[in-house]
């Protein structure tokens, strides 16, 4: 083979291997970009409708209720059962020591978002057959993301969860963590653990398709990195 033909085979290779690294540099700065990208998402009801419905001029209505700064956003924990003087105190008791909660994996306390000038207040029911625990949230405060990247109010929830179900075992006592923030911080955690599921399983059965249809153990691999490429750096730049 001459000199020329074998700098012919390597140049068309040289340019490849470049693109490659071009992109696994690229998908570098963008891929840590795309999993953020949740933190900037609006998924407020009002997002998803047209700004002259009348449910987003109504949900404007109430924003205007609420301070500049901060709004109440609060998160309920119902305990059922039969109640007494005593399991009363012991809840409230319980309750003032909410604050302190840390979050798992951060150094952020729950205390750290309360609503200013608001307290963690406990409530019994007329008949004697619950209890009510309002935990007022910061509206604004929870809305960001914490130290590990992931979202605030779902992991309040679940701090609150895991802390109060031994109290109320204790004491005879069902327990459910409800209201506007315990709704929502389940949704998010619901459809947070769908989404990488179902990214995972059309994974899989996209690597299924294409090793039967590439009939090879190795080079089904390109397009789908290169898919996870486009999909990454596309999440990065809407990001930005």
């Amino acid at each position: 083979m001459s000199t020329q033909s074998v700098q012919k085979t390597r140049k068309p290779f040289a340019i490849a291997l470049l693109v490659v690294i071009v992109w696994f540099g690229i998908t570098g700065i963008f891929g840590p970009l795309f999993g953020k990208l949740s933190s900037v998402q609006e998924n407020n009801n009002s997002s998803f409708l047209p700004k002259g419905a009348e449910a987003t001029k109504a949900a404007d209505v109430i924003a205007t209720f609420s301070g500049k700064d901060s709004f109440n956003f609060p998160t309920l924990i119902l305990f059922e059962g039969t109640t007494t003087p005593e399991t009363f105190a012991a809840i409230n008791a319980h309750m003032s020591t909410v604050g302190g909660l840390t979050l798992d994996g951060t150094a952020s306390k729950i205390s750290d978002f309360l609503a200013p000038g608001q307290q963690i207040t406990v409530f019994p029911s007329q008949d004697g057959k619950a209890i009510l625990a309002n935990i007022p949230l910061d509206g604004n405060a929870i809305s960001k993301t914490l130290s590990n990247d992931k979202p605030v109010l779902p992991e309040v929830v679940a701090t609150l969860r895991a802390d109060i179900k031994p109290v109320a075992e204790a004491i005879g006592l069902t327990h459910y963590v409800t209201g506007p923030g315990g709704l929502l911080g389940d949704l998010f955690s619901a459809f947070g653990t769908l989404d990488s599921s179902l990214l995972l399983t059309t994974l899989g059965v996209v690597a299924i398709i294409l090793i039967l249809v590439y009939r090879s153990p190795i080079l089904w691999i390109i397009p789908l990195l290169s898919s996870l490429f486009a999909l990454s750096t596309a999440g990065g730049i809407v990001y930005l």
